[in-house]
């Protein structure tokens, strides 16, 4: 029977995670760039740009990329545990602050890694550390089999 992996042990190197990530054209797009990896926590950074702006009138960010980099950053935030590629099952998103012109900085956690389920939560911040959002992803994390053709006999 296969371990479970802890959420503090790490399958990923920053580097091996960009990889992961450049193989991605929408995170490509996005601009996402894993710039830590850490036992307890992983940091991605995201270069701003004028295409994330959702309110001119406000010069505010489109909150769908929030949701999207929150999306995004919990994948791979619980990829440097699992080493696998896993789907979203379910994702929550909470916006306290507007995002205004400048470079976002996110921080995920890795709540809990399971055999079917595996829960992250994502903060985001701006260039001056102010706290604008922050999300919860549930992901399907399949087994090391998943799609061999041994797994749908």
């Amino acid at each position: 029977m296969n371990e479970l992996p802890s959420i503090h042990s790490l399958n990923l190197t920053v580097a091996e995670l960009q990889a992961r990530i450049d193989d991605s054209p929408f995170s490509v797009w996005l601009g996402l760039r894993a710039i830590a990896v850490h036992p307890q926590v992983v940091e991605f950074e995201v270069p701003w740009r004028s295409e994330f702006i959702g309110t001119t009138r406000l010069s505010r960010v489109h909150g769908g990329l929030i949701a999207a980099l929150v999306d995004a950053s919990c994948g791979y935030t619980l990829m440097t545990r699992t080493g696998r590629t896993l789907s979203t099952v379910d994702l929550r998103i909470d916006f306290h602050k507007g995002a205004g012109i400048g470079n976002l900085r996110l921080e995920g956690y890795a709540v809990h890694v399971g055999r079917k389920l595996s829960c992250a939560d994502i903060k985001v911040f701006d260039e001056n550390s102010t706290l604008l959002a922050s999300g919860r992803g549930v992901y399907y994390t399949p087994s090391e089999h998943a799609g061999s053709r041994k797994a749908r006999e």
